[in-house]
C-alpha cells in the first residue's frame, strides 16, 4: 500500500486537467458528440490521461527528487511508472490505432525532457516541452476524423502560447529573469496576434470562437496555481525598481 500511494503522490493526477486541450480537439471538427463519442473519449482519458501520462509524470517526479526519495520507494515506483506506460500504450494500439503515432511521439518528448534536456538546458526544454500541448490538441482532431489534419495555424498559435506560458512560469520560480522573461513573451504575442488573425481567416467564425476560448483555457491552466504570486512578484519588481 505504501508503494500504491507513493506512485498515486508522484503521478499527479490533477494534472489529468490537461486533457481537456484533446477534448478540446476532438471538438473542433465534431461539434455535436453522440454516446460512443462520449464513451470513446472517457476510455481514452483513462489510458492516455491515468495510465500512460500518469506514469510519465511518476518519471518526471523520480528523475526530479531521486535524492529525497528511500531508493527502494524509486525502484517500486518506477516500475509501476514503466508498466502503466506500456500498458497504456498496448491499449492505445488495440483501440486507437489512429492516434499510436501520436501518443508515442509524447511519450518520446516527455523522456527526453525529463531525462536529456532539462537538466542541461532550461531553453531547450521549454521548447520541447512547449510541443505537447499542441499535439494533445492534434489527438483530439485525429480521433474525431480518422485522420490527422492540417490545422497549422491554430498548433503554431498554441504552441507559441506554451512557450510564452513556460517562460513566465520559469520566471515565476526564479529560474528565469524579467527581462528575459519579457523579451519572449513580447516577441510571442506578436506573432501570437498574426496567427490569430490567420486562424480566423482560414477558420469558419465557429472554429475561430473556439480558437479564442481554446487560447483562454491554455493559459488558465498554466497561470492557475501562479496568479496570486504572480502578481505580488510583479508589485515587488516595481518597488525595487
Amino acid at each position: 500500500m505504501e508503494v500504491i500511494s507513493e506512485y498515486l503522490k508522484t503521478s499527479r493526477l490533477y494534472k489529468t486537467i490537461n486533457f481537456s486541450l484533446v477534448v478540446i480537439g476532438f471538438l473542433l471538427f465534431r461539434p455535436i458528440a453522440t454516446i460512443m463519442d462520449v464513451l470513446s473519449i472517457i476510455f481514452l482519458f483513462l489510458i492516455f490521461g491515468v495510465l500512460i501520462y500518469g506514469g510519465l509524470y511518476s518519471l518526471n517526479y523520480i528523475f526530479d527528487q531521486r535524492d529525497k526519495i528511500i531508493k527502494k520507494q524509486i525502484s517500486n515506483v518506477f516500475c509501476i511508472a514503466v508498466a502503466n506506460i506500456l500498458l497504456g500504450l498496448l491499449l492505445i494500439f488495440i483501440f486507437y490505432k489512429q492516434i499510436v503515432a501520436l501518443i508515442v511521439l509524447l511519450c518520446i518528448i516527455n523522456i527526453l525532457y525529463t531525462i536529456l534536456i532539462r537538466p542541461y538546458s532550461l531553453i531547450l526544454a521549454m521548447i520541447l516541452i512547449a510541443t505537447t500541448g499542441p499535439i494533445k490538441v492534434l489527438i483530439g482532431t485525429t480521433l474525431a476524423n480518422g485522420v490527422i489534419v492540417n490545422i497549422a495555424p491554430l498548433l503554431i498559435s498554441h504552441y507559441l502560447s506554451s512557450v510564452a506560458f513556460h517562460a513566465l512560469k520559469n520566471y515565476y520560480k526564479n529560474i528565469l529573469s524579467f527581462v528575459d522573461m519579457i523579451k519572449i513573451v513580447g516577441m510571442i504575442i506578436v506573432l501570437l496576434i498574426i496567427l490569430t488573425l490567420i486562424s480566423i481567416l482560414i477558420f469558419k467564425v465557429y472554429y475561430s470562437i473556439i480558437f479564442v476560448l481554446f487560447t483562454v483555457l491554455n493559459t488558465s491552466l498554466t497561470l492557475k496555481n501562479n496568479k496570486y504570486r504572480s502578481l505580488s512578484k510583479y508589485i515587488m519588481h516595481i518597488r525595487t525598481r
